[in-house]
């Protein structure tokens, strides 16, 4: 269920960089093409792999799967170009994330909730004091998964989980702003989103939850530190 979760984590993140956007309903708009994209492509792939190769040769197959699939449809090339797909996304997908995971701390620190230090922008207008101290924080979350001999899972599965929490959040908040407007829609939509992430904690076990609840405790240095720095001004 975890790995189900992870596969559509992120098509929110154009919510993420909203404040940037000099059009506000490109937001919803991305949002809602890239998930219904990324389904589509999940779908689409899944479906049609069962119609190449037997079932116990996908469950076999090592990372990237689609490459061998092409393979076994085309050739080498299918393969290859797969492959260099894989990179090409990658690092589109990095460079996201980078964007995505400074802006959070940066939009926080704006609202006076992070240390101030993570409002310096360079130059371009990038958060930098917040993609170095993010930069910081993901090596620390590498270092520590190379124990793990999964690495890839137990990332993700992490990711995933520390998900729920802010997921949990949004929802509710949103059930609250329906219900003042008396929105059936959107209330129906919260009550049904607040069943699925509830499901979603059951379903990723005490581990995980515990995991998430520690990992969201180092958050508090950065709290104490908040309130101390408000004190001296």
């Amino acid at each position: 269920m975890l790995q189900t979760l992870w596969a559509l984590i992120g098509v929110e993140g154009a919510v993420v960089i909203s404040g940037r956007a000099k059009n506000k309903n490109d937001v919803s708009q991305a949002t809602f093409i890239g998930y219904f994209i990324a389904l589509f492509l999940y779908i689409f792939i899944v479906v049609l792999s069962y119609g190449i190769l037997p079932a116990e040769k996908l469950q076999n197959l090592k990372d990237p799967a689609l490459a061998y699939i092409l393979e076994a449809i085309i050739g080498k090339w299918g393969a290859i170009f797969i492959n260099i797909s894989v990179l090409i996304s990658i690092f589109g997908a990095w460079i996201t994330w980078t964007i995505i995971a400074a802006e959070i701390p940066y939009n926080i620190s704006m609202d006076n909730l992070f240390p101030s230090f993570l409002k310096n922008l360079n130059v371009n207008g990038a958060a930098s004091n917040a993609i170095i101290f993010n930069a910081f924080i993901k090596q620390l979350a590498f270092m520590v998964s190379l124990f793990s001999s999964n690495v890839y899972l137990i990332i993700t599965n992490s990711a995933a989980a520390l998900m729920l929490l802010p997921y949990i959040f949004s929802i509710l908040f949103l059930l609250k702003i329906s219900s003042f407007k008396n929105e059936k829609k959107y209330i129906l939509y919260g009550t049904l989103a607040t069943f699925y992430c509830f499901w979603m904690v059951y379903a990723a076990g005490k581990i995980y939850i515990i995991q998430t609840l520690l990992i969201y405790l180092t958050g508090l240095p950065l709290f104490l530190y908040k309130k101390y720095e408000s004190s001296t001004k």
